[in-house]
């Protein structure tokens, strides 16, 4: 029905937390459920959860299941699914005892379009983009990255501000990924940058030896202006319609196509059929197009 053996897994970390319950461990059981992080989609999710919570109705009566972290179940009482709490494997799962000081709650919250959750001490916990894309902290400045098809990326000094702008470092670039929509990739070993607009189009990227390569969008979102090492290009179209691109300030007309790939390169297709490439470490190349 959902595409994946979603009742299948639930059963399985149904009848773990059960034997868990018993013995007073269900760290079994909280394994289960991360493992699956990310792996169902929205529907697949709730359908997987429900399944859990109705084998367990008998042994947990108040208690309802809504995730697993680490090492912690994610629990809620039946009152208010807002009401989340971490529960330790090697605890018993009694709402009388989620009242303790020692129990920790996370709240939800919406900053801009990301799904945030905080504990108690309004410290920020775990961040959810409208893509599925979730960051969870797992110690002081480190946090697990797990998307649609899996986990395993982590990143460093996670930020995300009240209007929803998110920043962290990977091992290569700082990125800031505003509310907006608009993002930008700073590399940490050379300071060069990429930016993208609210449209996800490439409005800045590194043209070598410290410059800048600049980019401007139609309606269409298609290029109709460049600024970079050559000058001011703006896109025109002669009487058949053919596209050739003039240089503002030397008046050099190209006639083809200037457009960028999706590793940063910026191509210029002629019509007589060769092709360049402008890299963002300022080298270029060039060749015939059945050469390349």
């Amino acid at each position: 029905m959902y595409g994946k053996d979603v009742q299948g897994e639930a059963h399985k970390a149904a009848e773990d937390l059960r034997i868990g319950i018993e013995n007073g461990d269900i760290t079994k059981a909280i394994q289960d459920i991360a493992d699956l992080n990310g792996f169902f989609d929205a529907e697949e999710q709730k359908a997987y959860f429900a399944q859990i919570n109705k084998e367990t109705a008998a042994v947990l009566p108040d208690v309802e299941i809504v995730g697993a972290g680490a090492q912690n179940l994610i629990v809620a009482d039946r009152t208010s699914s807002w009401n989340r709490y971490y529960v330790p494997g090697n605890r018993p799962i009694q709402l009388q005892e989620l009242d303790l000081p020692s129990v920790s709650f996370d709240k939800h919250e919406m900053r801009g379009d990301l799904d945030v959750t905080v504990n108690e001490n309004n410290e920020v916990t775990s961040v959810t983009r409208p893509n599925g894309d979730t960051y969870r902290k797992v110690k002081d400045g480190e946090w697990n990255l797990r998307g649609k098809y899996g986990s395993g990326t982590f990143v460093d000094n996670l930020q995300v501000s009240e209007k929803g702008d998110l920043s962290f470092d990977t091992v290569e670039n700082h990125s800031i990924m505003r509310a907006d929509g608009s993002q930008t990739a700073i590399s940490k070993a050379d300071g060069t940058k990429y930016e993208w607009d609210t449209a996800e189009n490439l409005v800045e990227m590194p043209a070598g030896h410290g410059r800048v390569r600049k980019f401007h969008y139609d309606e269409n979102n298609e290029i109709d202006q460049i600024d970079g090492n050559l000058g001011h290009w703006e896109r025109r179209f002669d009487k058949n319609n053919q596209m050739e691109w003039v240089n503002t300030n030397t008046r050099a007309v190209w006639k083809g196509k200037l457009w960028v790939d999706s590793e940063g390169n910026l191509r210029f297709t002629a019509r007589d059929g060769h092709h360049w490439a402008f890299k963002p470490d300022g080298k270029s190349e060039t060749r015939s197009i059945s050469g390349w």
